[in-house]
């Protein structure tokens, strides 16, 4: 099935906290098999890299498991309280480390497979950092409620929703 999936260039950011346990957990499964995916189709550095988030934020290298051992080693992280904008604090942290450049902050990627998120909250991180652009995103609603992080005018974001991974191959036009 992944063969039918275009090449990504996207950090993939997946939400493993608690939330997405309990009567909705198919939810987290989907979560966690879209963000393997993304990585397993993605080029160069982040091929086989995702992040993962809860109370916390874990970078994963899954370079070299098979489709189940990434599964449970992703599992084995789950639970804690949902904290959906720690990740692009941790991802700033790591630009201001490197040096990158404000003005290509708007050719990262990222991939936020989740729900309720603010995306002025996430914007109001960058602009706190100096950072004159803010990368492309793409927000990825597994619950498929209608809730929207913003409108739907701005530039350089996506919104997907629902279940289906053949909706990344909207990702790969950028």
């Amino acid at each position: 099935y992944i063969k039918n999936i275009k090449p990504l260039n996207y950090v993939p950011i997946i939400n493993v906290s608690s939330i997405m346990e309990g009567d909705t957990s198919h939810y987290l499964y989907v979560a966690i098999g879209l963000g393997i995916i993304v990585s397993e189709k993605n080029k160069g550095c982040l091929k086989n890299r995702l992040m993962i988030f809860s109370g916390s934020v874990t970078w994963l290298n899954l370079q070299g498991y098979t489709f189940a051992e990434k599964v449970r080693i992703i599992y084995s992280k789950i639970g804690g309280i949902e904290n959906v904008y720690r990740p692009f604090e941790k991802i700033i942290e790591a630009l201001v480390h490197s040096k990158y450049e404000s003005e290509t902050v708007d050719k990262i990627n990222l991939l936020l497979v989740s729900s309720r998120v603010e995306y002025c909250k996430i914007k109001e991180i960058f602009e706190k950092s100096d950072f004159n652009n803010y990368p492309r995103m793409a927000f990825w609603n597994v619950w498929g409620n209608t809730n929207l992080p913003c409108a739907s005018e701005n530039d350089n974001v996506i919104f997907l929703s629902g279940q289906s991974p053949s909706a990344l191959n909207i990702l790969s036009n950028n």
